[in-house]
């Protein structure tokens, strides 16, 4: 089971100032938020911060409008979002899940609904479910690609985080030929969006978040390559992100 890196935020992030990352052997980058360590003094506050968003949901009448239905949700968002920092997944995707069907009951827009999956999606990813996150990123895809809003860039930045996600299941395949056969698939999948983010533009051209998405892209794609034992193809792209991403600070 491969251990997961720190993530690149690129819609949706959490501010976790003053913590370590996590260390890492394998890599895969997703856009989505990112779980780092905390230390015993951290989790101390963050125990009281949980305790206090229960109460404070604990004494919220029950809800019978739209409005105090999404008052709710954002509070039960905000409380999965603490149980997921405190390492407790499986009460931060319950929680989350009810959040997102009252924001759904209470006709929250798609900005925000599309938040609370990228939230869910991240939670199946630290929890190694990943057929659960891809479920949840192609909610968000569906919504994005309905969205007359939805910029190319949002559509390939999911397209994107769907092929790092079965990137994930292909690595769980115990049959190495169907899993090889998965992981090339993986690797045109992102080949392709790497041309269609670029679509004859050379890389100066790209914004911020677009050069930041196709360093995520090129950081994927080399995990990929070497898992398929093309370490030579890898290096490149490495280091392609990495001069990227120093473009972008």
């Amino acid at each position: 089971m491969p251990t997961i890196k720190t993530l690149a935020l690129l819609l949706f992030a959490v501010a976790l100032c003053g913590i370590a990352a996590v260390s890492i052997e394998r890599s895969i980058r997703l856009s989505g938020q990112s779980k780092e360590q905390i230390s015993g003094a951290q989790k101390v506050k963050l125990q009281a911060q949980i305790e206090q968003q229960q109460s404070e949901i604990a004494a919220l009448p029950q809800v019978k409008t739209s409005a105090e239905r999404l008052v709710k949700a954002e509070k039960m968002e905000e409380l999965g979002t603490l149980l997921w920092q405190d390492q407790k997944l499986k009460e931060s995707l319950a929680v989350l899940t009810k959040a997102l069907a009252l924001e759904k009951e209470g006709g929250a827009g798609n900005d925000r609904i599309v938040a609370t999956l990228n939230q869910i999606a991240t939670v199946c990813r630290d929890s190694n479910k990943y057929d659960d996150m891809l479920a949840a990123l192609r909610q968000i895809q569906t919504l994005n690609e309905h969205d007359p809003q939805s910029t190319p860039e949002i559509r390939i930045r999911d397209k994107q985080n769907m092929a790092s996600c079965n990137f994930l299941l292909a690595l769980q395949e115990a049959q190495p030929s169907k899993r090889r056969q998965q992981l090339q698939l993986t690797q045109t999948t992102m080949e392709e969006l790497k041309r269609e983010l670029l679509q004859e533009r050379s890389t100066e051209k790209l914004n911020p978040g677009e050069r930041s998405l196709l360093a995520t892209i090129n950081e994927n794609l080399a995990s990929v390559c070497e898992e398929l034992g093309d370490t030579a193809a890898a290096k490149p792209l490495k280091d392609e992100a990495q001069t990227l991403r120093s473009a972008t600070r």
